[in-house]
């Protein structure tokens, strides 16, 4: 399955979210993981080809201890980039921009992939899902100017 990955959260960052856990031992299975962001969605309304952006905060629940590898995909062309800062042990703040668009309701979906090598071919669990809802507005114009003539005193 091809999956067009977003560079902009340092394009596969590694982090070990919390505390250093134990020895490995090998075992099969996924990590129990779990990702929820706040808020539930992002809605944003913007003017035509102004780009907007938005945060969102997501928090991972996983095993302490475990290597993650994060990547953002989104695949309908509304982000232009998307940049990660840890705020706190299992929190991740995402700045996302969006690109300038054209006149109307625009929807996508952004997927945070958490995942346990850095070719991201083993997940740690189910991506994160962010909906988005970008309501473009039309650049408003006022009438031209209109040259006055004065008559009379001031």
């Amino acid at each position: 399955m091809a999956r067009a990955w977003m560079a902009g959260l340092a394009a596969l960052c590694a982090l070990v979210l919390g505390g250093c856990g134990g020895g490995g031992g090998g075992g099969g299975g996924q990590t129990p993981l779990a990702i929820t962001f706040s808020p539930a969605a992002v809605n944003l309304t913007g003017v035509v080809r102004n780009p907007l952006a938005g945060t969102a905060l997501a928090t991972i629940r996983y095993t302490p201890g475990t290597l993650l590898y994060l990547a953002v995909e989104a695949e309908g062309g509304l982000i232009a980039d998307v940049q990660g800062t840890l705020s706190g042990g299992d929190s991740i703040e995402l700045a996302i921009t969006f690109n300038a668009l054209p006149e109307g309701l625009h929807t996508d979906e952004l997927l945070l992939h958490a995942c346990l090598d850095e070719a991201c071919t083993r997940e740690a669990g189910p991506p994160g899902r962010l909906p988005i809802r970008l309501q473009m507005l039309p650049n408003l114009a006022g009438p031209a100017t209109i040259q006055l003539q004065r008559s009379g005193r001031e």
